[in-house]
């Protein structure tokens, strides 16, 4: 009587369904009985990663401040064009704000000794979009430094601007204070980036380590070598237990 799966399309997935949880298993009992390596390696890579971010990895510190800028200098409150004139505004402001003019200015308002291009590698400057702000931020080693220096870049912009464009349309909203915490490093992300890649290091090592393997440790090692089932397991009895078993007999 003929069936579906004589099929040799069903026969075909069954078998492949077949290996497919053998190597699952097969799988399984790698990560088993090589537990111990894996977790070593992972703990011991998380570990390193966090020694390296808290003694090796020198902090730094960002520190934010903001100015608004209108198209006109009228106290009324502005229209639509106005408001759309000054977002247009912001993104060549955001320019100026760093060009070599306003950043040599800022670093006399700041005493700092770096270059204008060190600065500049440092500072990041954004017009927020549909916004009439302009976001800048100053990253250093010191969270002093980084205040000072943003700080320096806001009063040296707002002080330029009138003469530069001939209008006194910007205004300082939040002068940037020093930061409490460090921007970077993260120690928390790196912890978790650590121990993700120290698990997937120590797993590849343990299947590399299972393939240079050509001993046989268990029944399936035996099948797959052999290609034949196996009929029955011979216990290994250590003499001691012989031992043991024919005084209990007596």
């Amino acid at each position: 009587m003929t069936t579906f799966e004589s099929f040799s399309p069903f026969s075909e997935v069954k078998h492949a369904l077949m290996e497919e949880e053998i190597d699952l298993r097969q799988w399984g009992h790698i990560l088993v009985a090589r537990w111990r390596m894996i977790a070593l390696i992972t703990v011991v890579v998380t570990l390193l990663s966090g020694m390296v971010t808290v003694f090796l990895i020198t902090p730094k510190y960002t520190a934010t401040g903001t100015v608004l800028v209108n198209s006109t200098t009228q106290p009324n409150t502005p229209m639509y064009n106005d408001v759309q004139a000054s977002q247009q505004l912001a993104n060549t402001y955001a320019q100026i704000m760093q060009s070599d003019r306003v950043l040599h200015q800022a670093l006399h308002e700041a005493n700092s000794t770096l270059s204008t291009e060190d600065l500049r590698k440092e500072l990041k400057v954004e017009a927020v979009a549909q916004t009439q702000v302009i976001q800048l931020s100053v990253t250093s080693t010191s969270p002093e430094s980084a205040a000072a220096l943003a700080n320096g870049v806001l009063t040296a912009f707002t002080d330029i601007i009138p003469t530069l464009m001939k209008i006194d349309n910007v205004h300082i909203v939040d002068k940037a204070v020093p930061p409490a915490n460090p921007s970077s490093p993260n120690l928390k992300l790196n912890l978790v980036i650590a121990f993700v890649l120290g698990l997937l290091f120590s797993i590849g090592i343990a299947f590399l380590l299972n393939a240079l393997d050509e001993g046989i440790h268990s029944e399936d090692d035996l099948e797959q070598v052999s290609g034949l089932p196996v009929l029955g397991v011979i216990s290994l009895i250590e003499a001691q237990d012989l031992r043991s078993a024919g005084g209990e007999s007596r």
